[in-house]
């Protein structure tokens, strides 16, 4: 019988060891670049400039480079941030904040007032073209009262102030680096943030890796890498291969046997997006409001959520998510098909109608899927709504055309969430008159006078209790006006490696990897 040495049993041991990793799921990839982390998105990373909103995946890695004065967490609980303290007047009309000394840009530049009101001079300035700029025409100046001190005058009393601090639209940009690169800051970005960009390639991957001085102290991941992988099956593989350590969107089918796997981690969370059909409410038959509340009759929201989203989700019923501050459950929308075809014939359209639904694929949880279901849905109804699948940037760019500007949407997949964690970002923003195309994301055209006259008045609504009973109202019209078809608000399903630890999800749709870190 041949002896062994103690190195040749070592060997043993350890080549054992390795076999019962991999036999338990782990991958050599998992046990090299530790403290380096791979994302795979779902949809393009467009813009890194913070004056520009370009879907949550910019958001998510925005959140990464850049801070606000103020932060949210996961329950919208607003905390300070690059802003340590603040003060509002009686009026409500100044709003002082006091920042923190020693922060840095990653250019190395000072964190100061100056730059704070530099980076809202920029997002007010018409010239910049921000598509962000609407959210924040209330501020009347910006006043730098020392290199610590900045003062907000507002034309109005603003509720909602501190909750639009809390989007990346608000997040402070180097003054050095904006002089220096101007209207490409969205390549070049320059924020106080934990991370710092390394290299982008635009549709592709961004790379992200630790800013030194950063002013909590240096992150804990070595690198972040942001994907782009819009084929569900090519994320699960990645995660089950270890080619991933994050992705987005498990598909209903793939989580119990991801659960299985002991080296992932399939993690769900609350999300207060509302997957929803959008309609454009100046394009026949569109424009007919029989037309649209039959469409809304005609929709079994029960029978998708079950059959497509395999039960990971509610029924809609407002066009705000339950987990956002001011929702109100106002929709009087039940599957009725007989009722749909009345409502048809009343309109004039007995025999049905054809029209386009655009939809992206793979940008929000099963979406194309949720996209045929509602065209087969409404089949049965006389409607015929012939699916086209678009890219997601191509996308964007549609819906936001203006309508004399060769717009030609007709109904369209979306999912909304309200950023800032309450009713006035999704009110404001997808509903009032002022903000259609290409001004803001009312892509539906819609416009009614009393919903307009809410988002005013309750913009400047101190109080809590009133705000929401305004908000209440606001819902019931716009559910009634029936501008969307409101699906389903679904849960976040992502998958992570076992070991990474200290992710944020927010409620948003996204995750934030600033405090996360691999457990040893």
């Amino acid at each position: 019988m041949r002896r062994m040495n103690a190195f040749s049993l070592g060997m043993v041991v350890f080549v054992g060891f390795l076999f019962i990793l991999n036999d338990q799921g782990f991958t050599k990839e998992r046990f090299s670049d530790k403290d380096k982390i791979v994302v795979a998105l779902s949809t393009q990373i467009l813009t890194l400039d913070p004056a520009r909103s370009a879907g949550t995946p910019a958001e998510m890695v925005r959140r990464h480079l850049y801070e606000g004065l103020v932060y949210a967490d996961e329950q919208n609980r607003i905390y300070p941030l690059l802003a340590h303290k603040w003060e509002i007047t009686k009026d409500g009309l100044i709003w002082t904040f006091y920042l923190r000394k020693g922060v840095k840009f990653h250019d190395l530049t000072p964190f100061t007032a100056q730059a704070v009101k530099k980076s809202f001079d920029r997002l007010l300035d018409l010239a910049t073209g921000s598509n962000r700029r609407y959210m924040y025409t209330f501020i009347d100046q910006i006043k730098v009262i020392d290199d610590y001190t900045v003062q907000f005058v507002t034309k109005e009393p603003r509720a909602d102030f501190l909750n639009l601090l809390t989007e990346s639209g608000a997040y402070p940009i180097s003054p050095a680096a904006l002089d220096k690169y101007g209207k490409d800051i969205g390549d070049n970005p320059c924020g106080t943030g934990p991370y710092k960009l390394e290299k982008k390639v635009t549709g592709e991957y961004v790379v992200l890796t630790p800013f030194d001085n950063y002013w909590k102290g240096k992150p804990k991941l070595s690198e972040i890498k942001f994907i782009t992988v819009s084929e569900e099956a090519t994320r699960v593989n990645m995660i089950e291969n270890g080619e991933a350590d994050f992705i987005v969107n498990v598909p209903p089918q793939d989580i119990k046997r991801l659960e299985a796997d002991k080296s992932i981690t399939i993690r769900k969370d609350q999300s207060n997006r509302v997957a929803h059909v959008g309609l454009n409410v100046k394009r026949p038959p569109f424009d007919n409001l029989k037309v649209r509340q039959a469409l809304n009759y005609g929709v079994d929201r029960e029978l998708i959520i079950k059959g497509v989203c395999n039960g990971l989700g509610i029924p809609a019923k407002s066009i705000i998510a339950p987990a956002t501050w001011g929702y109100a459950p106002v929709s009087p929308y039940k599957y009725d098909p007989e009722k749909a075809k009345e409502l048809l014939a009343q309109a004039g359209y007995a025999k049905g109608f054809k029209a386009k639904l655009w939809t992206p694929q793979g940008r929000y949880f099963r979406d194309k899927e949720t996209a045929l279901a509602v065209a087969g849905q409404l089949r049965k109804i006389g409607v015929d709504l012939d699916v086209e699948i678009i890219d997601w940037g191509q996308y964007l760019k549609e819906l936001k055309l203006g309508l004399n500007e060769g717009n030609k949407v007709e109904a369209y997949m979306l999912g909304w969430e309200s950023v800032t964690g309450e009713a006035s970002y999704i009110i404001n923003t997808i509903f009032a008159s002022k903000n259609v195309s290409p001004t803001g994301w009312n892509t539906m055209f819609y416009a009614n006078k009393r919903l307009d006259e809410i988002n005013e008045i309750a913009s400047k609504t101190m109080d809590d209790k009133k705000r929401a009973d305004l908000f209440k109202e606001a819902q019931d019209i716009a559910v009634k006006e029936a501008a969307w078809i409101p699906l389903y608000v679904y849960e976040q399903v992502n998958a992570h490696r076992f070991d990474l630890k200290g992710i944020r999800v927010l409620p948003f749709e996204a995750s934030v990897f600033n405090d996360a870190y691999i457990k040893k």
